[in-house]
């Protein structure tokens, strides 16, 4: 769903905002392995959907949800025909070393009965956005899930924010990897979204990620090659063409020298 204007929030000293809404999530299949630069939930009304968070698999049923770090690679590996899912991300933008949400930046994942949140998820999935009660109740609701999610979290090292403009511009390169990994000449196209040069997007994917356009795709693909090659049958060929390689030669031969190993035997690793 696209928000007619942000759903922002504090949580203490933390700015928050609703980042991403899907009211009514149907999975066809699988999708792909990804990662957001937000926290992720995904609730599960009816059906059973499987999960591959990190390297880990987690099955989420009826009444339970799954809440995904910021950053950890995940994808759906299974789902029932009837699975019926809300699914929305939650931003951190700000904070410091005492914010109570500061636990939350190095989760990875958690699965819970939803209980007392599963208002929360229903009013978020029915709930028209232009109502001005509705929006001072949800976050309202939206913060109190956040706290009772860190409670449940590990303590973990204090990491510095993200905010502002770089925070946005973190997000919106997150996205836009997930999506184009594939593409051709996709770093001009990665410019125009952020409306800068090519020059000043190099500045700022070393500044944000630490890597350049280049390593960020191959770092995008690798999970994704290695994800496909461990838990499907897809043909070498197939995961190449899909990953935007022109030949399956050109993507073994990235794949032998970022894993030491042929795209063959990573498949022969898989339990």
């Amino acid at each position: 769903m696209e928000l007619t204007t942000p759903l922002c929030f504090l949580v203490g000293p933390t700015a928050c905002r609703l980042a991403a809404l899907e009211t009514d999530y149907r999975a066809p299949g699988t999708y792909n392995r990804h990662r957001h630069a937000y926290l992720e939930t995904h609730w599960v009304t009816a059906g059973r959907c499987g999960f591959l968070a990190g390297h880990e698999s987690v099955s989420v049923g009826p009444g339970e949800f799954l809440a995904i770090a910021p950053e950890l690679y995940h994808s759906i590996k299974a789902a029932t025909p009837d699975l019926q899912m809300l699914s929305f991300g939650l931003a951190l933008d700000g904070g410091g070393r005492e914010a109570p949400l500061e636990r939350l930046r190095q989760l990875r994942w958690t699965r819970l009965e939803a209980g007392e949140d599963a208002r929360l998820f229903s009013m978020l999935r029915t709930a028209a956005f232009d109502e001005a009660f509705f929006r001072e109740g949800c976050k309202a609701r939206l913060a109190l899930y956040l706290l009772r999610l860190a409670q449940s979290a590990p303590p973990s090292p204090p990491r510095a924010p993200d905010a502002g403009r770089e925070g946005r511009d973190a997000q919106a390169i997150e996205e836009f990897f997930n999506r184009n990994y594939a593409m051709k000449r996709g770093k001009e196209a990665l410019a125009g979204r952020l409306a800068v040069s090519v020059r000043q997007l190099d500045r700022i994917l070393r500044k944000s990620c630490g890597m350049s356009y280049r390593e960020k795709r191959n770092e995008i693909r690798l999970e994704i090659a290695r994800d496909l090659l461990e838990t499907t049958e897809e043909r070498v060929e197939e995961i190449a063409a899909f990953l935007g390689y022109e030949s399956a030669s050109n993507f073994t031969a990235f794949i032998k020298k970022r894993t030491g190993m042929t795209p063959s035997e990573l498949r022969a690793r898989r339990g």
